[in-house]
Formats: C-alpha cells, structure tokens, sequence
C-alpha cells in the first residue's frame, strides 16, 4: 500500500483513494451551513454523537459503552450512518452534532478521509472529528492528523471504553468552546448590527420598535415587550408618580395592543413591579426571567422597555446585554438632543409654535397628497414694532401669541399657523371654509394682555396653494406678496398677481446689481437741475440728482434711492455724488463761468446715525469743498422721523456754515412749532401744491400761505416743480425769487451743463413756452 494520504496539496488518483465514490453528497449552501453553526447551543439537554462505520458491530459496541453515560454534566444523544454518504447527510441535517467518530475505510480505502475534508469544506468547524481505523497501521497517523482537521485519530482496539470516554471528554470540552466563542461572536455581530440600526433611527417610536426585535434576536426568543417612554423630566418623582406619565410607544407578542396607554395602567403586574424595582435601585438593568430597562437622557426624559424571556439568561448573554443596553443609553440621549435640535429647527423659540421651516414641511405635505384648494395668508402685524418700542420683547411676543390662540380658536378651516418673521404670521387655511375677509377680521381683534388692551393692525397677502405646486414658488409668492401689499395695501388684504413676482424680483435684480457695482461702476453719474432766479433771469445754483444705467438702460432714481436706502448703502450713494460734484465744480470754475453752489440730499436713514455730520464734512473736506459750494436738503418726513437726533446733526453742519434746505415742504407734518427749532435756511415748496396754481387762484394758494410764513420767518423759497408760464408767473407775483422745474431746464448730465449755462436765457424759455 502507498504511503502518500490525499490532502488539499496533494490530490490521490482514482486507483489510490477513490474519492469520487463520495462525490454525490448534498452540496450545502456555505452561508446556511455557518448560520446552523452559529444557532449551534451548548447549552442544549444533551450531547448528539453521530457514529460512522460500516460495521454493525462497532456501532453496537459503541452504544454499550455509552450508554447512560454523561459527560460535562449531560447525557450523550447517539446518531447512526453506516457510510460516509449517509453520515454527510445526517451532520448536514443535524446541526447540533457535537463529536463525530468516522471510520476511515467503508465505501473505498479513503471513504472517513474523504468526508473529513467534505464535512470541513461546507462549514462544520465546530463539529469534532474522530477517525477510527480497524487496520493499525494502515494510514500513517502523523500525516492524517497533519493533512487533515481532525481532532484525533485511533484504531478501534485501542479506543477501550475509559479511553473513548477520555477522548470524547476532551473533544466535548473544545466543542462546548467554540460554539460558546461562536455564539458570543455572533451575538457581538447582532449587538453592533443593531446598535448601528438603533442609530440611524431618529424616531422615538422606531426606535423602540427596534430594541424589542434586537433583543429578542440576541437571546434567540420571540419578542414579547413593551417599552415606555415619559417625556418630561421625571428627576425626583416617586415610581408610582412616573409611572402616571409613561406611555407605551411600541409594543408586541403578548402586549400587543397596548400603545398608548399609561404604564401605570397596564394589567401586568410583572412590568410594573420591575419598574419600581428599577426605579428604586436606580438601576438600568435587570434580568431574571424577564429583562428590564431603565434609561434617563440627559434632557431628563425616561425610557422603559420589558421583555418576557422565560428561562434564565447565560452569562454570556448577560455580558452581551450589558454592552447592547450601554449603547441602548447612548442612542436614547442622542434621539432626545435630536428631538431637541428637531424643536430647534421647527419651532419658533420665544413663542414655541410652528417657524418657517415648520411652514414649508406642512406646505410639502399638503401639496403631495391633499384633494383640497387651500390658501396661504402671510400677515404682518403693523403694531408689533410700536409694542416692542413701548413695552419691551417680553409683552410683544405675548402679543403675537395671543393673535396665534385668538385665531387657532376661533377661525374655522385654518390648518396651520407659523411664525415666519419678527412680526409676520402665516396662515394655511380652506376656503371656503374660512375667507380672507373673515381671517383677516379674526387676526385684527384686539389682544388683552395685563390689563392693556392692544389693536391689532394687521396687512395681508393671500396666495393661493393648488395641489402640485412648488412649494419654494407658494413661498416666494406668499413674500412678494406682503412686499406689495405693505406698499399699496398697507392694513388691508392683498391678492396674489403676477405683477407682485414681476416687481419683487425687479427689486431684487436691482439691489443684486447695486450691492455689486455702486462702489466702483462709473455707470453712476450725476445729473444737474439749475436753480433759477426769476427776477434776474439767471442760474443761482444746482441741485446734484443721482444717475444710474444699467445694461445701457437708465434706472429711475424713484426705484434705485429707496433699494440703496434699505440695504444701507445710503452713505456710500452720498460720497459717491459728492466726489462727482467736486470734480463737476473744479471742471465748471475752469470755463470762467460764475461759480454754482451745488445742493446735495441728504439721505433720511443716513440723517440718523451718530456720526453722520462728522463723517459728511470729512467727505466734503476730502474733495476741498466748503459752504461756498456745497447745499443740503433734507426731506420734511426724514426729519421728523427722529427729531432730536435729526436736528443735533444739521446743527453741526449748520456751525460749520453750510445752508440747510427742507425739501417737499408741506407734504409731512408741516408744523409751525419745528421751523423755529430746526436751523434751516431754505423752504422748497413742493411740486403739489405748484401743480394747480394760476395767476388769479396764487393768493388764496398754499404756496402763497408757504411764502408769506417763509418770509415772516426770514427762510428763503424755493418753488420746484415749474413747468409752465402761468405756474412761473404766479409764483412772481407771490414774491418768489427762486424756481425750479422742467419749464426752465431738465436735469441735465454733469459733463454738458456748462455748455448748456453759457446759452441758457429765460427769455428764451418763457417765448419758446408761450405758446
């Protein structure tokens, strides 16, 4: 007989080991095979010895000498194959098979070798092989066990009963070993597979859902729990006063039915008595015939989950509990800080209810499933600023909150409400169940709050919400829409048009633009409107207008002022029309014409600030301008709006001897008592009240009241807004020396107005107007 053993490196042929004899047996799927090793449980009430021989006497003999016999503290299972294909299917069918004893020779020479490798290749590794051979002598021994995973290897005779016993001791031992380091490696597997899953749960109630199945799969029972969870901080309170505020969020098996209701409701005694133990103890963990846990998150919300186990717990199971209920812990705060940051990101934090992002999640809802036409108001409250001025933020957020509850109780058919700004309010609503009318009357009840009760003036723009709208298009809407309705329907209700879009987005186009080039396009130029003294015939001075073309096209200074002013780049508008002016001024004095003073407008933002005569003369000095060439104006309004600042800041440019000129007279609060305060030199009447005035109405006009007071007030007058001969005569009769308007010259571009001053004569104008 050869010597040489087939092995994974070295392959017999036929006529040496027929290991095609054995090629027919079941191919086992390698994943299936290594999950019944993993379910494999030492823990089993016996252990299953499966005897491969082809003689019957030995497996006889076998049994006799393992009968009644246990081994590690349990009784031995006997399984019988008489050949290597009938002993791959029974360990292929029996995953529990602790100790294998094969014979090597049955069907051909190399039959037990054969299976070994078989048996090896399709993932039984826990299963301990021991070959017998009636041959002594017939396989080298050293290069079996060298070549082949077996465990031992002995002749029959040899193996007399206390030595079968020894041998199967030991090989019980090692499979007890590794099936208990499989079972923990693959419950290790199941705790980090299901921590990660616990997660990347964000949900409380998926969550708890996912630590019923977790556990139930790492100790291999049906998930029978419940798991309670009590929001508010339970710090301090009594088990019995807890369990008042837990209330069941996932439940199964046995509990089934239950979600929702109080702990302290439950009809299982079980869960409760472990509640309160753990709740005693202050434990997070217990574990008998149930498991029990316990968790507080640092927001101070409590988490409680019970389930039915029904035998006792390995302490390898304990071990792995106690690392899944570690993690259980840690996912739980995790979930509370994201709840947390999740009321963060949809609340409103002074006043807790529904913010902007709340609003555009409810709009995305409603627009990817409702059958309903709904409607969005967008709402400012007017009085808020004047409530935050008088009585402070506290009683103003109390303010809005009681127009919130005041609507959410009484309008029918709102949906949702949010806080979408400092004082803006959003309503998503049903017509017809409720109106915009009806809404709109609803918001505007007043709200009584510490004995005050307080108006409450509200502006409305309404959109309309169709079932498949973008929900980012509602919401640009529903802001162009109260832009609009501030400007032309300020306390009032204001219907979506595609005129509001097309306005704000003109709007936006133009502050995009003006952010990005005002401090460095020359496409900013200045215009020049000449003063004319009507007695004499000639130029007096010049008022500086702002010019701006974009793309080649000129922008309307009533469009472009008002987006400067409220994206704060008034100043630099006013130093960029003065360092124009200066090079103007220093150009018209080299043609020998006679000097201009050249009369600037001052901003009404820019008016306010602390600074702002300090920084305006260092900018007039910068250029080596002074009170010979330079004017102001300022608005009648802009001055009113902060009086005392307003007035400390054009006393300081009045002491450094420049003239003062309020511009639209009578169009603000035109008070007698402010024209004695305010150190101004100059009254411009406003084009309103020139734009009717004849030659027989001019006494018993407002422009004459204006210049009568002017005089007894020793103010000068300037009339603007002439444009024709009747208006130009009428204001001379009056006894106004100063006019300016479209009749005597439009505003005309720096570079040209000189040229256009060497040829200008009113004689001209008024012959060529006659007509």
């Amino acid at each position: 007989m050869s010597s040489t053993l087939p092995h994974d490196s070295q392959k017999p042929d036929s006529d040496e080991c027929p290991l095609d004899t054995v090629t027919d047996f079941e191919l086992i799927d390698d994943e299936e095979t290594a999950a019944r090793d993993h379910s494999t449980s030492a823990a089993s009430a016996h252990w299953t010895i499966l005897i491969i021989d082809d003689d019957e006497d030995v497996h006889e003999a076998t049994s006799f000498c393992l009968r009644g016999q246990h081994i590690l503290g349990k009784p031995l299972q006997l399984l019988h194959a008489h050949s290597a294909h009938e002993g791959f299917k029974l360990i292929s069918t029996t995953p529990d098979v602790a100790v294998a004893l094969i014979d090597v020779v049955m069907e051909s020479e190399y039959a037990g070798l054969g299976l070994v490798q078989r048996i090896r290749q399709h993932g039984f590794h826990a299963t301990r092989l021991i070959l017998r051979t009636g041959q002594p002598g017939y396989a080298p021994e050293l290069e079996v066990l060298r070549n082949y995973d077996i465990n031992d290897y002995r002749t029959k005779t040899e193996l007399t009963d206390v030595r079968l016993i020894c041998a199967l001791t030991t090989a019980l031992r090692a499979y007890d070993q590794l099936t208990t380091i499989s079972e923990i490696r693959s419950g290790l597997e199941l705790v980090v597979h299901g921590v990660a899953d616990l997660f990347s749960q964000s949900s409380l109630a998926i969550f708890s859902r996912g630590i019923l199945t977790q556990v139930a799969a790492l100790l291999h029972i049906p998930a029978h729990g419940v798991v309670c969870v009590d929001q508010a901080s339970a710090t301090g309170v009594s088990a019995e006063r807890a369990m008042e505020h837990m209330l069941v969020i996932s439940e199964s098996g046995c509990f089934a039915g239950t979600n929702g209701a109080r702990l302290r409701d439950l009809p299982f005694e079980g869960v409760k008595r472990a509640f309160r133990e753990l709740h005693r103890s202050k434990r997070e963990l217990l574990m008998t015939d149930q498991l029990a846990l316990l968790f507080q998150s640092s927001q101070g919300s409590q988490l409680f989950a019970y389930i039915e186990v029904n035998h006792p717990i390995r302490d390898k199971d304990l071990s792995l509990l106690k690392v899944f209920a570690a993690n259980i812990s840690i996912t739980f705060d995790n979930i509370q800080l994201i709840g947390r940051l999740d009321e963060l990101a949809y609340l409103d934090p002074a006043l807790k209810i529904p913010n902007t992002n709340a609003l555009e999640r409810a709009l995305s809802k409603l627009t990817s499933g409702s059958d309903h036409a709904h409607s969005l108001a967008t709402v400012r409250i007017e009085d808020f600023d004047f409530v935050v001025s008088v009585y402070g933020d506290d009683l103003a957020n109390e303010y809005l909150s009681g127009i919130y509850e005041h609507v959410r109780r009484h309008a029918a058919g709102v949906r949702f409400i949010a806080r979408t700004g400092d004082a803006t309010l959003a309503f998503l609503f049903r017509p017809p169940q409720c109106t915009p009318e009806e809404l709109h009357r609803t918001i505007s009840h007043a709200v009584a709050l510490n004995r005050l009760s307080l108006s409450v003036n509200a502006t409305m723009a309404v959109v309309d919400v169709p079932a498949t709208a973008d929900v980012r298009q509602v919401l640009g809407d529903a802001r162009a829409g109260l832009i609009y309705a501030q400007k032309y329907a300020r306390g009032g209700i204001s219907f979506h048009q595609e005129a509001m879009r097309q306005e704000v987005q003109e709007r936006a186009f133009l502050q995009s633009a003006l952010v990005r080039t005002l401090r460095t396009s020359p496409e900013f130029t200045i215009a020049l409107q000449p003063k004319v003294d009507i007695s004499a015939g000639r130029f007096v001075g010049v008022e500086a207008l702002a010019r701006w073309t974009l793309n080649g096209q000129p922008i309307s200074p009533a469009k472009f002022v008002p987006i400067i002013e409220s994206s704060g780049l008034s100043r630099v508008l006013r130093d960029m029309v003065v360092q124009h002016a200066a090079t103007w001024y220093r150009s018209h004095l080299s043609t020998g014409l006679p000097p201009l003073p050249i009369a600037i407008n001052l901003s009404i933002c820019d008016i306010h600030s602390q600074d702002f005569a300090s920084s305006l003369l260092r900018c007039i000095e910068k250029h080596n301008l002074g009170p010979h060439a330079i004017q102001f104006e300022i608005t009648e309004s802009g001055m009113m709006e902060s009086f005392d600042t307003a007035s400390r800041e054009l006393k300081l440019l009045k002491e450094a001897g420049y003239t003062i000129a309020i511009d639209d007279f009578g169009t603000g609060y035109s008070s007698l008592s402010y024209l004695e305060k305010l150190p101004i030199d100059i009254l411009k009447i406003d084009r309103c009240f020139i734009r009717n005035l004849g030659t027989t109405t001019a006494s018993r006009s407002i422009a004459g009241t204006t210049i009568a007071l002017a005089k007894s007030l020793n103010l000068e007058i300037v009339a603007e807004g002439i444009e024709t001969p009747e208006q130009h005569h009428a204001l001379r009769n009056l006894g106004c020396q100063v006019c300016q308007g479209f009749l005597y010259a439009a505003p005309i571009a720096a570079a040209r107005f000189s040229a256009h001053y060497a040829t200008w004569s009113l004689a001209d104008v008024l012959s060529r107007n006659a007509a």
